[in-house]
């Protein structure tokens, strides 16, 4: 493998590495929300509060799952350049 084909298999794995490291913040951030929602922590607040309160969280979960959604898809277009990458190397390998 010449050295720009595992420069950028490096920048890969370090993109990959970094898209895993989001995930998992935002993975943490929907399970607090999820939390706090199904137990009904609502901090004591008047009924009419309550509900606007819940409907905020519910939007904010929607939000965050697709942002989940996005890093998913991220996360295999980076898998299918290593694998071209690797894919490239093996055949120059075999036409060497």
């Amino acid at each position: 493998m010449d050295i720009h084909e595992s420069d950028i298999l490096s920048y890969n794995d370090k993109a990959i590495c970094k898209i895993h490291e989001t995930t998992t913040l935002i993975n943490a951030l929907l399970l607090s929300c999820q939390d706090k929602e199904f137990k009904g922590q609502y901090y004591d607040l008047p009924q009419n509060s309550i509900y606007k309160l819940s409907e905020e969280r519910n939007g904010y979960i929607t939000l965050i799952c697709m942002a989940l959604e996005k890093l998913n898809s991220l996360q295999k277009i980076q898998l299918n350049i290593e694998n071209t990458l690797t894919s490239l190397h093996q055949d120059s390998n075999y036409s060497s």
